[in-house]
């Protein structure tokens, strides 16, 4: 099993293993976000997804400039350090008072902000601990599986649990998933983790734009994936909740069963794609919007739970083979911290494109049905599949 060589390393092991448990606070987190969202504004919650993403867009075009020339082992352990520390002032401060939106905000602000610098930064770090490029391949999609894992775990949980711990605490598993990814990094040597050469504050995000303009396939993969991102992410929590409440009036754990779901159908194919040589990668990509598009299609149609679940877990399966597909082209065209550059430049756009997408929310939720737009994104997911497939 190519996995199973990959986890023989003792450093890729204890890093996924870090990874593993980090997500899974992760998907915890997110959950107990929405649903905090959506009780106190409703249909509003995009607002909060809105300024989520535009901190993510403005600290991949500034944190570029901090952290492109610095080692990025330390980048990622103090990004897990502060997040741990932030995210666990809510529970601290839901022990004396309701939370509110605007002890909330601030909480989401920082822990989306830092996610600019964490997650270029393992981008770029991964190739410092693994050499051989076929394996690296390998290692990748072992790491895309911490996420795809933690669907399936953490939703899962929090439908187990909803009735026995108080929400709040959610943030504080999460909290301690942080603390326990920093120990796993900290743990980890990379050979040559010397700093790249610093760029000035003007060529930070050019380095990246130069960097894609030079490849025409990966412009089209990137720019036409910041409207399927958009779209993937209006869907995923912030649509499916609504259609939720909308369909099946419930508690946060019927929510955290679809996710489950969806989680289900994401590591089931992460598993299945990492075994195979991605040698024309954007194919895959592409393959994974059409089936993220019926996916989502179908879940416009479904009114009751196992229904839903199914539509999530097919929709799920197009994640891994657009994301494997995205990673493998980006490491076989560039090295070194070309990588990170191209990833944050990636991260930038597709956030700027997530602030446009969620600012209007409210309004198109009050234009159309939840279903309708819903569908309309699916629509945008495939078509867009399909004319990468023509191109």
């Amino acid at each position: 099993m190519r996995i199973a060589r990959a986890l023989a390393h003792q450093p890729i092991r204890r890093l996924w293993g870090g990874q593993v448990f980090s997500s899974m606070g992760d998907e915890v987190y997110g959950i107990a976000m929405v649903w905090y969202a959506t009780k106190l504004i409703g249909l509003n919650a995009g607002y909060i997804s809105a300024v989520q993403a535009g901190s993510v867009f403005v600290f991949s075009v500034l944190g570029g400039i901090w952290a492109d020339h610095r080692d990025h082992r330390a980048v990622m352990i103090t990004a897990d350090l502060v997040r741990g520390f932030i995210v666990l002032s809510l529970p601290v401060i839901g022990y004396f008072q309701e939370l509110s939106l605007w002890v909330l905000i601030p909480v989401a602000v920082v822990v989306s902000s830092l996610n600019a610098f964490f997650q270029p930064a393992m981008s770029a770090f991964l190739p410092q601990l693994i050499e051989d490029r076929a394996l690296l391949q390998v290692c990748s999609g072992l790491m895309e599986t911490t996420s795809r894992l933690a669907r399936v775990v953490g939703p899962g949980l929090v439908g187990l649990l909803s009735r026995f711990i108080p929400l709040v605490h959610y943030f504080t598993l999460d909290a301690i998933s942080f603390f326990a990814s920093a120990a796993s990094i900290a743990a980890v040597k990379a050979t040559g983790t010397a700093p790249p050469p610093r760029l000035a504050w003007h060529e930070s995000l050019r380095a990246g734009q130069r960097l894609v303009a030079a490849h025409g396939v990966m412009a089209y993969v990137i720019y036409s994936g910041c409207l399927v991102g958009a779209a993937w992410m209006f869907i995923l929590p912030l649509g499916l909740t609504l259609l939720l409440r909308e369909r099946l009036p419930a508690d946060v754990g019927a929510l955290g069963f679809l996710i489950s779901a969806y989680g289900v159908g994401n590591l089931s194919a992460n598993l299945v794609v990492s075994g195979f040589s991605l040698h024309r990668p954007e194919r895959w990509m592409f393959t994974g919007r059409l089936f993220g598009g019926i996916g989502f299609a179908l879940l416009c149609f479904s009114h009751q739970l196992p229904a839903m679940m199914f539509a999530c877990a097919l929709a799920a399966v197009g994640g891994p083979l657009a994301d494997l597909g995205f990673v493998s082209l980006v490491q076989r065209h560039y090295r070194g911290a070309d990588v990170a550059r191209v990833f944050r430049y990636a991260m930038a756009l597709s956030n700027a494109c997530l602030l446009l997408v969620f600012a209007i929310s409210p309004w198109l939720f009050s234009l159309a049905s939840v279903p309708a737009v819903i569908g309309a994104c699916a629509a945008i997911i495939f078509l867009l599949g399909l004319l990468g497939f023509a191109r």
